[in-house]
């Protein structure tokens, strides 16, 4: 079924276990509590796809499209995710335990509630995501990624990593009102105070990745290095 064309699919609850779905397009397609463990998905697209409740457990999403997914309470444990396109998932409640997201973008997406336990983000961009208080990051792995425009509680819960990650003036905020961080915060030296706009951001954070030693891993990176 590789290269399949499965898009706007009806496949709740379909038994799709070790399926070799690669480079399949399964954009829209509705997999509520399907059965995708260890499904072979690299490169596959599976834009604005309903997931919710679907068993990811150990599938290989390496280069994936999964934007705009729905995969709220979805079990992604152990799930091969490097370099996918997460951004705007909703991921609200899912199991990312030991997941391996190098390299991935979640810009943007929802991971209230969400359970990122030694998950490995080395590298990965979180702009505008959001997490909650019940977000879990225990024993995960940052190093290397991004972030900028997000929350307080987002930020609180990604303080106990700032040494690890990549930010700018974005979590100051405009005014008083709306300032994520204050002035005086103790933050790491690597971060710089202005907020840059979208192509400096990353220009700067790709520059500061290059200087990390021991180096990030080949898979935490883009392609171009």
């Amino acid at each position: 079924m590789e290269r399949a064309d499965l898009r706007r699919g009806k496949l709740r609850r379909a038994n799709l276990s070790e399926a070799k779905l690669q480079g399949a397009d399964l954009s829209e397609a509705k997999l509520q509590g399907a059965d995708l463990s260890r499904a072979e998905l690299q490169g596959a697209i599976l834009f604005g796809a309903e997931l919710k409740g679907a068993d990811l457990s150990r599938a290989v999403l390496q280069g994936a499209n999964l934007s705009g997914a729905k995969l709220q309470g979805a079990i992604l444990f152990g799930a091969e995710l490097q370099g996918a396109d997460l951004s705007g998932a909703e991921l609200q409640g899912a199991i990312l335990s030991r997941a391996k997201l190098q390299g991935a973008i979640l810009f943007g997406a929802v991971l209230k509630g969400a359970d990122l336990s030694r998950a490995k983000l080395q590298g990965a961009d979180l702009s505008r995501a959001e997490f909650d208080d019940a977000t879990n990051l225990t024993a995960a792995i940052l190093r290397g990624a991004a972030v900028r425009l997000v929350d307080d509680t987002t930020v609180a819960r990604l303080q106990p990593f700032f040494d690890d990650i990549f930010a700018d003036g974005s979590l100051f905020g405009q005014d008083d009102s709306n300032r994520t961080l204050p002035f005086d915060a103790d933050w790491p030296d690597h971060w710089p105070r202005e907020e840059f706009d979208f192509e400096d951001f990353y220009e700067a954070w790709r520059a500061w990745q290059r200087t990390l030693d021991p180096p990030l891993p080949p898979e935490a990176l883009p392609e171009d290095g």
